[in-house]
């Protein structure tokens, strides 16, 4: 039995809260795209216009810094990248590559605000969802750094770690 496009992406907390109605007025804004083993789908420092969900496949988050490239994280399927350019109009603060045959499903920004504009109550949810997304990231990251800065080996102590007085 095949499953349809609903079932692969509702578990992403951006589509968790839509119904079947307005999870299919979103699909027309989306579109599918194909990675090979290798290729990017997004490159660090690009303009960032679009989300991606991956249907299929692997892709690695690859950040590039001074001392070459590091893998920060691999995206699976149900998971989503690029969550930011719905939100700012900054650049890409990574890169990701495909690992194996992947599939991913597109939402452009432009497509996004058209959706908020002309379906605000299923633009709302999706807003909602991913806030939540940005939060739980937001969360795992900051774990992550009090792990690296309380390490006996970190490069940065915890007294001369930069502090950020609005949390």
């Amino acid at each position: 039995m095949q499953r349809s496009l609903y079932q692969y992406l509702k578990s992403n907390l951006v589509f968790k809260n839509l119904d079947n109605y307005a999870f299919h007025v979103v699909e027309n804004y989306l579109y599918f795209r194909s990675l090979e083993p290798g290729e990017f789908l997004m490159e660090e420092g690009q303009a960032g216009d679009f989300v991606a969900f991956v249907v299929l496949g692997r892709l690695n988050v690859i950040k590039n810094g001074e001392q070459g490239s590091t893998i920060l994280s691999v995206i699976k399927a149900g998971d989503s990248i690029g969550e930011m350019a719905l939100i700012d109009d900054l650049s890409r603060s990574a890169s990701a590559q495909a690992i194996e045959k992947t599939a991913v499903v597109i939402l452009p920004k432009r497509d996004f605000d058209r959706i908020l504009k002309d379906h605000p109550r299923i633009g709302i949810e999706m807003l909602k969802g991913l806030a939540t997304l940005l939060s739980l990231n937001l969360r795992r990251t900051s774990v992550s750094l009090s792990r690296q800065l309380t390490r006996p080996d970190s490069a940065i102590s915890p007294d001369k770690a930069p502090v950020n007085k609005a949390v």
